[in-house]
């Protein structure tokens, strides 16, 4: 190897310039090979680098004379070997028309060409064309007169590193763009997938009453009950009971409702004490009625049956609003007669229930009036004017929000739960007014049951039946409904 003095760059043994710097390299004296061109020392007989017998004292073995190529031109431009040059012709521009001078500097007929002639005196080569292989481009016999591969301007350096630097930019540069078109694509794809999906599906809205205790949930189908899960129940529950027994289920959440029965008219008993109370809030909403205000006890006030202020004694002072309670959580006869008489009479009542629209329900005598009993007038209703009582009352339809809250807060303290709520978890909030009148077999029970966000109604009317067999068949109804119905919450 042939190392630069300047730069340390180890260039080929037959280089004059510095492949890496251009830098004029000392020149090494040997035999060229005439086949491939390698150095060899003086005193070799073979080469060193393929084995072809060296000519030595002028006896150079015949080079190809083929012309100088032009793989050979293009080879010399992209600087990928440097080769030998004449130092003494440096400067030869590299055309058709420069001079290769082999001995003499004046002879304009070597021209360093394709089709040129090298040498035509030299009796050694006598076609003394130039061969267009790369690797035999000068006469073996002076290799110090070599063809000038540089062009103008002398040597130059080699340009593989701005090859490589260019093909490297040249790919970022076509990464980047196709990277940009994927984004936008993949963009412009998304963007129109949003707008068919935002198209195909459309808005959702929740309806609720303005008047709801509170929100409903949506009316989905994976919301909404099965009713016919809710009639098995009834029927279920209720067909072993004798007597006669009717049922009406009102869920206020979908509003989906379920009959069971008849829906004939029955006894009301002491049910007919929740549109007594009705009627004496309308009175307060109307001011005809004050809820502090008290009332004094007479002796002709009091009644039998159930109930504790027939036990209070004659004079006692008790409020209205002490008297509707006591008319709903103790189921007092007393204080409901109270009532009626006080807000203006049974027309008064009637009144409340045909404007809450309860066609099937009349209050026809005050309680334990056995005489107007006896004569055919009684308290009637339906399990269905219950249930669309009870509904009215939680969705606040009754009085107003303010007064139908104060009436549910009341029905909240009942104290009788052995019908309908006597199964249910004591999780589960129960709004709830009984009604029994053990002569005739009456058994009756009207419910909310609540839990978190979830509320029905329920109830149940028994006539002529055992009073063992219709609590038990209404206590299994109303385990089985709470459980079907709020046991998920």
């Amino acid at each position: 190897m042939n190392k630069c003095e300047n730069c340390g760059y180890e260039n080929k043994p037959n280089a004059v310039f510095c492949e890496h710097c251009g830098h004029k390299l000392n020149q090494q004296k040997g035999i060229i090979c005439s086949n491939c061109h390698h150095l060899n020392p003086l005193n070799s007989d073979y080469c060193e680098n393929c084995g072809t017998k060296l000519a030595k004292n002028g006896n150079v073995p015949p080079v190809n004379t083929q012309s100088f190529s032009q793989d050979h031109l293009d080879e010399q431009k992209r600087g990928d070997t440097a080769r030998p040059v004449n130092p003494n012709n440096q400067g030869a521009p590299r055309n058709q028309a420069n001079q290769f001078n082999q001995n003499n500097m004046g002879n304009q007929g070597n021209q360093f060409n394709q089709g040129n002639q090298f040498n035509q005196g030299n009796p050694s080569n006598p076609n003394n064309q130039f061969n267009q292989n790369p690797n035999s481009q000068f006469d073996p016999a002076n290799p110090n007169n070599q063809p000038n591969q540089f062009g103008p301007g002398g040597p130059q350096k080699p340009h593989k590193k701005h090859g490589v630097l260019i093909a490297i930019i040249v790919v970022i540069v076509v990464l980047l763009i196709a990277g940009a078109v994927l984004f936008v694509t993949t963009s412009k794809t998304d963007q129109n997938s949003d707008k068919t999906t935002k198209s195909a599906t459309p808005p959702t809205t929740q309806t609720q009453s303005p008047n709801k205790k509170k929100p409903n949930k949506d009316k989905s189908d994976d919301d909404k009950i099965s009713l016919a899960s809710v009639k098995n129940f009834m029927s279920d529950d209720l067909g072993e009971s004798d007597g006669q027994t009717s049922a009406y289920f009102y869920d206020l959440n979908s509003d989906q409702h379920a009959q069971y029965g008849d829906d004939s008219t029955q006894r009301a008993a002491s049910n007919i004490k929740l549109f007594i109370m009705a009627a004496a809030y309308q009175k307060v909403k109307d001011g005809e009625l004050d809820l502090s205000d008290h009332y004094t006890l007479k002796d002709s006030d009091k009644v039998g049956g159930t109930g504790v202020v027939q036990q209070m004694e004659t004079g006692s002072s008790i409020s209205y609003h002490d008297l509707i309670k006591d008319m709903i959580t103790q189921s007092d006869n007393t204080a409901a007669n109270i009532m009626v008489d006080t807000i203006g009479g049974l027309d008064v009542v009637n009144d409340e229930i045909s404007d809450l629209g309860l066609s099937d329900t009349t209050m026809e005598r005050k309680l334990m009036d056995t005489e107007k009993l006896e004569a055919g007038h009684d308290n009637m209703t339906t399990a269905h004017d219950l249930g669309i009582f009870m509904k009215k009352l939680y969705n606040h339809q009754v009085v107003s929000k303010t007064y139908d809250e104060d009436m549910l807060g009341i029905l909240k303290d009942t104290s009788n739960h052995s019908k309908l709520p006597s199964q249910v978890a004591s999780d589960i909030t129960v709004y709830n007014k009984t009604g029994e009148y053990n002569s005739y077999g009456v058994q009756n029970d009207v419910a909310i049951f609540q839990k978190g966000d979830k509320a029905f109604v329920i109830s149940v009317m028994s006539e002529d039946g055992t009073e063992s067999d219709q609590k038990e068949a209404m206590g299994d109804l109303g385990s089985d409904l709470t459980n079907y119905i709020l046991g998920d919450e």
